[in-house]
């Protein structure tokens, strides 16, 4: 996970950083913010909530509402967002993944220049790092034990190869750092087609003691570091060399 694999099943990697409810918070914020990232992300668009509301002959519908839920700053090449709405800001990458050293840099980057922009007294609620990961998968032809050390252990009249869709989900606590990783695995349609769907999501909702910039990176990079040996422990040996050889 800390550097780009040759045939990396990585489809999403994502920061989130969720901050203590502020009655401060505005929607200046995220415009403020833009003027200093925009070099990064040019590409802004916003997200309206969705809700249900009574539509032309007292109907009710459901569909945007017209009130903005974040707004969303996009690289050039869309493969980058930076993600921003009352007391949140996220980071995805869903292209190109540049490496751990280098994707904590940029989350780091845009983090500062939120907290620049926010000032004082903000206080974090939530961080989060996600790595998604996506296999096509032919369950009549392919064997699930094949490429990770979790699937659905079904034996008797109930035959595997049958499996049309599954979801298995298990959370490990951690002190170093303090938090928790859920590992989700499952098989489900993903851009149209069946896949094994690995979903690496380590978190604490209780992180209010890190003030310092120093310290979010270091929790950020352990976490990493947790994800790292989830992805080697998950993954067989010779799934691992199929995402080293290409």
């Amino acid at each position: 996970m800390g550097k780009p694999l040759p045939n990396s099943p990585l489809v999403e990697t994502l920061v989130e950083f969720r901050f203590k409810h502020s009655e401060t918070w505005d929607w200046a914020i995220p415009g403020m913010l833009y003027e200093n990232v925009r070099a990064d992300y040019p590409n802004r668009e916003t997200v309206n909530a969705s809700g249900v509301f009574v539509g032309q002959g007292s109907m009710v519908q459901t569909g945007p509402v017209g009130i903005p839920e974040r707004l969303r700053f996009k690289s050039s090449k869309n493969d980058v967002m930076l993600q921003v709405g009352p007391d949140l800001l996220v980071l995805n990458r869903t292209e190109n993944y540049e490496g751990w050293d280098k994707f904590l840099a940029r989350a780091m980057k845009a983090f500062k220049a939120y907290i620049a922009v926010v000032r004082s007294g903000w206080e974090l609620h939530r961080l989060g790092l996600r790595y998604i990961n996506a296999i096509p998968f032919d369950s009549h032809a392919q064997r699930f034990e094949d490429y990770v050390t979790v699937f659905p252990a079904i034996k008797g009249r109930l035959e595997r190869e049958q499996i049309a869709d599954f979801h298995q989900r298990f959370v490990f606590n951690h002190t170093t750092p303090p938090g928790g990783l859920l590992l989700q695995v499952g098989l489900k349609p993903y851009l149209g087609k069946q896949h094994l769907m690995v979903d690496f999501d380590f978190g604490n909702d209780a992180v209010g003691n890190l003030k310092e910039v120093d310290a979010i990176t270091t929790w950020l990079d352990r976490a990493h570091g947790r994800i790292e040996d989830a992805f080697m422990a998950t993954f067989t040996s010779a799934a691992y060399t199929r995402f080293e050889n290409g």
